[in-house]
Protein backbone atom coordinates (compact mmCIF):
# COMPACT_ATOMS: atom_id res chain seq x y z
CA UNK A 1 0.00 0.00 0.00
CA UNK A 2 3.08 2.72 0.80
CA UNK A 3 4.58 1.88 -2.54
CA UNK A 4 4.16 4.67 -5.07
CA UNK A 5 1.82 3.93 -7.97
CA UNK A 6 3.75 3.14 -11.38
CA UNK A 7 2.19 5.63 -13.37
CA UNK A 8 4.01 8.70 -11.12
CA UNK A 9 7.49 7.54 -12.70
CA UNK A 10 9.15 8.02 -10.02
CA UNK A 11 11.73 5.26 -9.30
CA UNK A 12 13.72 6.90 -6.56
CA UNK A 13 11.92 4.71 -3.48
CA UNK A 14 12.18 1.24 -5.02
CA UNK A 15 14.70 0.35 -3.25
CA UNK A 16 12.88 0.95 -0.37
CA UNK A 17 10.69 -1.78 -1.74
CA UNK A 18 13.45 -4.08 -2.76
CA UNK A 19 13.50 -6.50 1.13
CA UNK A 20 16.39 -5.29 1.85
CA UNK A 21 16.58 -2.77 5.42
CA UNK A 22 16.29 0.75 4.36
CA UNK A 23 19.59 1.14 6.44
CA UNK A 24 21.68 -0.74 4.17
CA UNK A 25 20.02 0.83 1.04
CA UNK A 26 21.61 3.85 -1.27
CA UNK A 27 18.44 5.92 -0.44
CA UNK A 28 19.19 9.34 0.92
CA UNK A 29 17.93 12.56 1.27
CA UNK A 30 18.65 14.06 -2.22
CA UNK A 31 16.84 10.78 -3.71
CA UNK A 32 13.75 11.24 -0.85
CA UNK A 33 13.62 15.00 -2.37
CA UNK A 34 13.67 14.23 -5.89
CA UNK A 35 10.68 11.33 -5.12
CA UNK A 36 8.91 13.80 -3.17
CA UNK A 37 8.88 16.75 -5.98
CA UNK A 38 7.98 13.93 -8.93
CA UNK A 39 5.38 13.22 -7.08
CA UNK A 40 3.96 16.75 -6.40
CA UNK A 41 4.40 17.43 -10.26
CA UNK A 42 2.67 14.10 -11.23
CA UNK A 43 0.14 15.20 -8.25
CA UNK A 44 -0.49 18.84 -9.41
CA UNK A 45 -1.00 17.89 -13.23
CA UNK A 46 -3.83 15.50 -12.22
CA UNK A 47 -5.49 17.36 -10.24
CA UNK A 48 -6.88 19.36 -13.04
CA UNK A 49 -10.37 18.26 -14.94
CA UNK A 50 -12.57 19.05 -17.25
CA UNK A 51 -14.36 21.36 -15.26
CA UNK A 52 -14.51 23.12 -12.12
CA UNK A 53 -17.24 20.80 -10.65
CA UNK A 54 -15.44 17.44 -11.34
CA UNK A 55 -12.91 19.27 -10.13
CA UNK A 56 -13.80 20.11 -7.10
CA UNK A 57 -15.10 16.78 -6.28
CA UNK A 58 -11.90 15.17 -7.13
CA UNK A 59 -10.26 17.18 -4.72
CA UNK A 60 -12.39 16.46 -1.93
CA UNK A 61 -12.83 12.02 -2.97
CA UNK A 62 -8.59 12.15 -3.08
CA UNK A 63 -9.07 13.98 0.42
CA UNK A 64 -11.47 11.40 2.20
CA UNK A 65 -9.50 8.30 0.19
CA UNK A 66 -5.99 10.15 1.89
CA UNK A 67 -7.84 10.25 5.25
CA UNK A 68 -9.10 6.47 4.96
CA UNK A 69 -5.84 5.35 3.99
CA UNK A 70 -4.08 7.46 6.61
CA UNK A 71 -6.69 5.61 9.31
CA UNK A 72 -5.75 2.14 7.78
CA UNK A 73 -2.30 2.33 8.12
CA UNK A 74 -2.12 4.56 11.76
CA UNK A 75 -4.32 1.18 12.43
CA UNK A 76 -1.34 -1.17 11.39
CA UNK A 77 0.85 1.06 13.56
CA UNK A 78 2.06 3.10 10.67
CA UNK A 79 2.35 6.64 12.13
CA UNK A 80 3.30 9.69 10.08
CA UNK A 81 4.16 12.04 12.98
CA UNK A 82 4.64 15.70 11.72
CA UNK A 83 3.94 14.21 8.39
CA UNK A 84 0.75 12.80 9.11
CA UNK A 85 -1.81 14.07 6.70
CA UNK A 86 -5.12 13.45 9.00
CA UNK A 87 -4.70 16.72 11.04
CA UNK A 88 -5.12 18.96 7.92
CA UNK A 89 -7.48 16.68 5.87
CA UNK A 90 -10.81 18.85 7.42
CA UNK A 91 -8.88 22.54 7.21
CA UNK A 92 -8.42 21.43 3.44
CA UNK A 93 -11.86 20.34 3.13
CA UNK A 94 -13.41 23.26 4.67
CA UNK A 95 -11.11 25.30 2.21
CA UNK A 96 -12.20 23.94 -0.95
CA UNK A 97 -15.90 24.74 0.57
CA UNK A 98 -14.89 28.13 1.49
CA UNK A 99 -13.49 28.70 -1.94
CA UNK A 100 -16.44 27.88 -3.76
CA UNK A 101 -18.52 29.29 -1.63
CA UNK A 102 -16.61 32.72 -2.66
CA UNK A 103 -15.89 32.18 -6.05
CA UNK A 104 -17.44 29.01 -7.51
CA UNK A 105 -19.95 30.90 -9.88
CA UNK A 106 -17.27 32.75 -11.50
CA UNK A 107 -14.73 29.60 -11.67
CA UNK A 108 -17.57 27.66 -13.38
CA UNK A 109 -18.25 30.11 -15.54
CA UNK A 110 -14.41 30.60 -16.47
CA UNK A 111 -13.08 27.16 -15.86
CA UNK A 112 -12.46 26.64 -20.17
CA UNK A 113 -10.51 29.83 -20.50
CA UNK A 114 -8.08 29.34 -17.55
Amino acid sequence: HLRTPVDFNSSYGDILFSGAQPSVTNYNEGSSFRHYLQCMKVQTENAVKNSYDETKASLRLQLEAASQLTEFFRSKGIRGKDRDFLNVVDINIAAIDVFDQLRGVIQKQKWNLL
